[in-house]
């Protein structure tokens, strides 16, 4: 880890809880502030990595298995269900219709 310098062990500085079931994947945005946690409770949470705190839930259309985070072009953000269903999000800035943001 970059920073870590001589330390011998880590600490948690955040602990997020928020999920009502267990959670399959995680994953971070390129920007290093975004934390995405999937879970078998068929939501996405987003959290801010500075502070831990909850951002927004997304549903996740049945229990998720898994996460993927892209901003190469378009960002992008991923879901996988245990069932097999993909969802592919565009990731739109607050204030702009989900048409425009390519």
């Amino acid at each position: 880890l970059d920073g870590a310098g001589d330390a011998t062990e880590l600490a948690p500085i955040h602990v997020c809880r928020s999920h009502h079931g267990g959670i399959t994947d995680l994953a971070i945005g390129e920007n290093g502030q975004t934390l995405c946690t999937a879970s078998v409770d068929k939501s996405l949470r987003l959290w801010t990595l500075h502070d831990g705190r909850f951002a927004r839930s997304l549903p996740g259309g049945g229990a998720l298995a898994a996460v993927a985070i892209s901003s190469a072009g378009a960002a992008k953000m991923a879901t996988a269900t245990r069932k097999g269903l993909v969802k592919i999000f565009g990731i739109v800035p607050r204030g702009r219709e989900a048409g425009m943001f390519a």
